[in-house]
């Protein structure tokens, strides 16, 4: 097996196969009602947000989208290998770094804006509905985009691409969220941790497991008001400030 510690493909396909275990609930406040967006993470997705399309000038096994992160953990696609791509260091590699971080990203203080592309000073191609900008450096810009769901698909976005920053502003003109609340749910088990929420009376973040039940909520000055369960959260004006996201599209 190669240096794990060197080896940042292995590394983001550890951190992927993890996250497959878990979706997250992210609450968000707009217009006096609350927002959730419900994101999971599916092995077939990892190959994209890893940018192995741009990995066509080398040879890599055939292997189904969904079997490449175990296909990486079992030494069979390689980073030696990877890294030799032309394209590797601009469009692969802060990719891949991002997925290192993604966990600690979506679990550690981040902003939160709807993405609006067309508000930018340049071109994109990259199609999403949120932004995420991790406030711990080095910058990493995740985007979030809904699902087409069917089945029984249990989360309504995806991530459709992380990258660590390089150039481009992406937090550019976009327009901020006020995070409320997120957690943590273990498909599974759906073992619940609250990995940030407010206490209204003192503004202080109360601890993971905290459940607000029936509790009044204001955030920067407004009530919000959870519609599906008619349920009220209280939040400081001190909350939650957005800030944003750079980056050059990958």
């Amino acid at each position: 097996m190669q240096d794990e510690h060197q080896d940042i493909l292995y590394r983001a396909a550890e951190v992927w196969k993890e996250l497959t275990e878990y979706h997250y609930v992210f609450t968000y406040g707009y217009k006096g009602e609350l927002h959730e967006i419900k994101l999971t993470f599916s092995p077939e997705d990892f190959p994209h947000l890893a940018g192995f399309h741009y990995l066509k000038d080398i040879a890599l096994p055939r292997y189904s989208p969904r079997k490449t992160v175990d296909m990486i953990l079992s030494d069979k696609i390689t980073y030696d290998k990877v890294k030799k791509g032309t394209l590797y260091q601009g469009y692969v590699k802060p990719r891949l770094l991002a997925l290192v971080r993604l966990k600690e990203i979506l679990e550690q203080e981040f902003d939160l804006f709807s993405y609006m592309p067309q508000f930018y000073p340049f071109v994109t191609k990259i199609k999403a509905d949120y932004l995420i900008s991790s406030r711990i450096e080095p910058t990493a810009f995740v985007f979030i985009i809904r699902e087409s769901l069917s089945g029984n698909a249990v989360c309504d976005f995806l991530c459709c691409s992380a990258f660590e920053e390089s150039g481009r502003d992406y937090r550019a003109n976009q327009r901020s969220r006020t995070l409320l609340k997120k957690e943590r749910v273990h498909i599974e088990t759906q073992d619940t941790v609250v990995l940030y929420a407010v206490d209204g009376k003192s503004g202080a973040i109360l601890e993971p497991g905290f459940h607000p039940v029936g509790v009044h909520v204001v955030a920067a000055g407004k009530q919000f008001v959870h519609k599906e369960t008619s349920m009220f959260f209280t939040f400081t004006s001190s909350a939650v400030e957005s800030s944003g996201c750079p980056y050059a599209d990958l």
